[in-house]
């Protein structure tokens, strides 16, 4: 849960290593004058800060790199050339890998069609495939 905070110095945005337990994620971050008891003026920051336990933290990251991975697999993906010709029949279901990019069959092929994204194949994450099949 964000937490409302401030300090006397200008906060990273993300600190991952002033404590051993949590990594702290800090957003809008705003300097404001705070009057002190002699009347001289003081320059705070004020801002949101959540704190995310380090064994979370690795697994959002891990998350966010595969997010990364499954991007620039459609990306890939999108440039599989429609005169693939498929080597055999292949039934839904199976995986198969089209000019080096891993896809699901979602129409079933026969040898020597073409192959076309969305008609009869769909990009898949492999990692996705993988822990379907161990759970």
């Amino acid at each position: 849960m964000w937490k409302k905070a401030e300090s006397a110095e200008i906060p990273a945005e993300l600190d991952t290593t002033s404590s051993k337990t949590v990594n702290y994620v800090r957003k809008n971050i705003t300097e404001v004058e705070r009057e002190q008891p002699d009347g001289s003026k003081m320059t705070m920051y004020e801002y949101d800060e959540l704190a995310v336990k380090k064994e979370d933290w690795e697994l959002f990251m891990a998350v966010s790199e595969s997010a990364v991975r499954i991007e620039e697999h459609e990306r890939a993906l999108a440039g599989v050339s429609e005169t693939t010709v498929a080597k055999g029949a292949h039934a839904v279901g199976e995986y198969i890998t089209v000019d080096g990019v891993f896809c699901e069959v979602i129409a079933g092929i026969c040898a020597g069609e073409t192959i076309s994204l969305g008609r009869n194949v769909k990009a898949v994450n492999i990692g996705s495939v993988l822990s379907n099949m161990k759970g």
